[in-house]
């Protein structure tokens, strides 16, 4: 699901300016790479559903977004690409 909303975020800029949709994917990308050199780099989200510490990057770069994701030992799963006006915790 967190795929999904990255890549209709990155559509929906697309169609606003050019070259921004792939900045967008760039940035996500990038950030993906971050969480998966340091994991725990980013703050626990005070929102996450209980029992599961999920982190999460605050700004996407320039974008109002937000990464949530989770790490299970030596695998991390995105859980929600978030737009910061989205209702919160709908993750």
């Amino acid at each position: 699901v967190a795929d999904q909303e990255a890549e209709a975020a990155a559509e929906w800029y697309a169609a606003r300016a050019p070259n921004l949709g792939i900045e967008f994917a760039r940035q996500y990308a990038l950030t993906v790479g971050w969480i998966a050199d340091s994991p725990t780099r980013y703050p626990v989200a005070d929102d996450g559903p209980e029992g599961v510490e999920c982190r999460n990057v605050t700004q996407l770069g320039r974008f109002p977004y937000r990464v949530v994701y989770a790490v299970f030992g030596e695998d991390i799963f995105i859980v929600a690409v978030a737009h910061h006006h989205q209702r919160p915790g709908y993750w």
